[in-house]
């Protein structure tokens, strides 16, 4: 009996670690556990990076707290992944608990990771899906003035320029499309039921081949 339990124990982790979606850890509210991305990892995660120097930066109380959003406005340097304006507005929690980006100061030079506001995702209040946001488990880090950009990085393109009379609007990137995995998971649970059976009966027919001995 004990077999039988171990064996289902077994099959029943490996039907849950197939189904459990890859990526970034998702955040809650509240329970911020991110310690920060590795720089390579970092970029490689990231819909957008850039080089650029906070200019200024606005905290929106809500009244029940929940969410509470942060902007962060940068003059953009350099971008070396994704399409960045020259005046960037990245979205983030004003709430530490919740991963938001703290201590964070004018006039100091940023590499910003961020990552697109998508429907479904865990992201600040208001945030209009499709805009940057960037929070702790991003890795956006310090760059001090006058340091060249990290090697890691690798080549560097222009900001670009999207006027609007004599205002500097943020560019909205287009969204990549989400992969449809529902007949991944449909497979894997599948496999997973069809394993499940055969160890049962398996065990079954051997108690009873005991039993008749």
């Amino acid at each position: 009996m004990r077999i039988f339990l171990r064996l289902i124990t077994t099959v029943l982790i490996a039907l849950v670690c197939s189904l459990w979606p890859a990526g970034r850890p998702t955040v809650a509210a509240g329970t911020c556990g991110c310690l920060g991305t590795a720089d390579a990892a970092a970029l490689g995660s990231a819909d957008a990076a850039f080089i650029g120097t906070l200019s200024s930066y606005t905290v929106t109380p809500l009244a029940n707290g929940v969410n509470e959003p942060a902007t962060y406005t940068f003059a953009v340097e350099s971008v070396f992944k994704g399409t960045v304006p020259s005046t960037a507005v990245v979205f983030s929690f004003a709430d530490p608990g919740s991963c938001g980006l703290v201590s964070m100061e004018t006039g100091i030079r940023y590499v910003v990771f961020a990552t697109l506001v998508r429907s479904d995702s865990f992201h600040p209040t208001g945030a209009p899906e499709g805009k940057l946001m960037s929070t702790t488990c991003d890795g956006t880090q310090m760059l001090a003035a006058g340091a060249a950009a990290p090697d890691y990085l690798g080549n560097a393109a222009p900001p670009v320029t999207a006027a609007t009379g004599n205002t500097l609007a943020p560019v909205t990137l287009e969204l990549p499309p989400a992969p449809d995995t529902t007949w991944k998971r449909s497979l894997a649970i599948a496999v997973g039921a069809v394993v499940a059976i055969g160890i049962v009966a398996r065990l079954l027919s051997g108690r009873q081949r005991h039993v008749v001995r």
